[in-house]
């Protein structure tokens, strides 16, 4: 009887290879389709925090833009002090 050599723990992505695929049983497999879910829905909530984040400071620079425009129609605020702080 020869000694087999312990399977790596597959934790990450990273750690299937696809020639480790092959020799995989379905039990093993099982597992590897989850871990790559997790990993792709872990991935897509980042997205969809990163999408909300731009959409929201879109929103904000929008708003300060139109409060900039107003008070200088309403000569509130010089156009050079506009200027400036648009940059």
């Amino acid at each position: 009887m020869t000694p087999t050599t312990p399977n790596k723990k597959i934790r990450y992505p990273g750690d299937i290879a696809d020639d480790i695929l092959e020799e995989m049983t379905s039990r093993r497999l099982k597992k590897c389709v989850r871990l790559l879910k997790e990993v792709c829905r872990k991935k897509d909530h980042i997205i969809k925090r990163l999408h909300t984040e731009k959409t929201r400071q879109k929103k904000k620079i929008k708003t300060l833009q139109e409060l900039l425009s107003n008070l200088n129609k309403k000569n509130l605020l010089s156009s050079n002090t506009c200027n400036l702080i648009e940059v």
